[in-house]
């Protein structure tokens, strides 16, 4: 969703959707050291530095499985890609220092019509989001 990033400069994120209603929560954490990545175009699994920001899934009391690697190396987990025959994504927008809320759902907005102009049908509906 490179439009939607140059558009608003924020990180943006589009992942195989895990299956509805399996129990998972999406997490955005610093690495602890002990994760690792299989970055997507690849096979071999890479370490992730402590303190590198992260977002992934995780169900209670289990260990972030990432999504994607923020840090000295930006990318995607091989696993989430989508593929031809996705129908299902999950769309993570970061949003930027100081922004509220509406900045993120013009993000999402972006992303919307950036793969309406492809000729995608999508519904989008949002994530609950649990403050902590």
């Amino acid at each position: 969703m490179s439009v939607a990033t140059l558009r608003h400069a924020a990180g943006v994120g589009l992942h195989q959707a895990p299956p509805e209603g399996d129990g998972q929560d999406l997490l955005l954490t610093r690495a602890t050291g002990g994760e690792r990545i299989v970055p997507a175009f690849t096979s071999k699994s890479r370490p992730i530095p402590a303190g590198d920001l992260i977002y992934g899934l995780t169900r209670e009391d289990q260990a972030v499985e990432p999504l994607a690697w923020l840090g000295k190396r930006d990318c995607d987990a091989a696993s989430h890609q989508l593929t031809a025959d996705s129908r299902e994504a999950l769309l993570v927008v970061l949003g930027c220092p100081g922004e509220g809320a509406e900045h993120s759902e013009e993000i999402g907005a972006t992303v919307a019509e950036v793969l309406t102009a492809a000729r995608f049908e999508l519904t989008m509906a949002p994530v609950p989001l649990d403050a902590l």
